[in-house]
């Protein structure tokens, strides 16, 4: 399920992978998606006489749309899948969605072109902000990172500027989705903390979340 969840996401994004080495190989951004999600969907719903269908279908429902990387499929998948698959089961985020934003509110920005979060829920105002995917090295991209962020704070917004240290292991995430969950509880959400802390605390649920690490986690460098 989660090596076909890869390539529906992967369909409905914004990246590809090296199609000869995916694992490996380099990963090249910013595409047209082939797809979207409801499309795929209504493909899979009409489709007949071809094998692994039942499958296909059930993981369709799980696919979602506009990421930009490898880790923030990554990000979102563990976060957002059902339990299950090992992912912690929170509400869905909207991925690298533009914010409208006023003409005043731009006089107060670094960015004026487009305002678009790698993941954002609105309803708690919280966003988190991958930094390091992509050509993002080097003194001008953290610059870019912290201009970025400082936008999103001026918005109103709440931010997790994210690292691959942060994520790279299911310790060092389930320490950043608590603090996630808390912020969901303090910004208006209720029992996300509890949630959390329940499953991280579950041996089962360590076992699967390992899974999902070993299946969807990128071999990414980060400095």
């Amino acid at each position: 399920m989660l090596r076909l969840l890869k390539l529906g996401v992967e369909d409905c994004s914004t990246y590809a992978l090296d199609p000869w080495r995916p694992l490996e190989g380099e990963c090249s951004y910013r595409h047209a998606p082939v797809m979207d999600p409801s499309r795929l969907r209504t493909y899979l719903s009409e489709a007949a006489g071809v094998a692994g269908l039942p499958l296909a279908r059930e993981v369709g429902e799980l696919v979602f749309e506009r990421s930009a990387s490898p880790m923030e499929t990554f990000i979102h998948a563990c976060l957002a899948l059902p339990p299950a698959m090992g992912s912690l089961g929170l509400p869905r985020p909207e991925m690298n969605k533009e914010i409208p934003v006023s003409e005043h509110r731009r006089l107060m920005l670094n960015h004026v072109d487009h305002i678009t979060p790698d993941l954002v829920w609105e309803t708690w105002k919280i966003i988190i902000e991958y930094l390091g995917h992509g050509s993002h090295k080097g003194d001008d991209a953290r610059d870019e990172d912290m201009g970025r962020v400082q936008d999103y704070q001026v918005l109103g917004y709440l931010v997790f500027p994210v690292r691959f240290v942060h994520v790279q292991s299911p310790a060092a995430f389930n320490g950043l989705a608590v603090r996630l969950a808390t912020a969901m509880d303090n910004n208006g959400g209720e029992g996300f903390q509890a949630w959390v802390k329940e499953l991280v605390g579950d041996q089962g649920f360590l076992a699967k979340q390992r899974l999902l690490f070993a299946t969807m986690l990128p071999p990414v460098q980060w400095a």
